[in-house]
């Protein structure tokens, strides 16, 4: 997500990607403190499933991972 696009990330991004059915978003947000959220489809709308915390972001849907932001 950048500054110019946020709008278009948060809400216009996420309708067409729930539209389409991908089953997974991920939303990372660059800045002092880089935080990314992974939200998954669940009927028609994206709920959130996992939070960074200290710059690190543990998955474990759709596949275990740990990213470092």
């Amino acid at each position: 997500m950048s500054p110019s696009t946020k709008m278009q990330d948060r809400i216009l991004k996420r309708a067409l990607y729930a539209e389409a059915l991908i089953p997974f978003y991920l939303l990372v947000e660059p800045g002092e403190q880089n935080t990314a959220t992974l939200f998954e489809l669940q009927g028609d709308e994206y709920e959130p499933i996992a939070k960074s915390e200290n710059g690190e972001l543990h998955l474990t849907r759709p596949f275990e991972v740990t990213l470092r932001l």
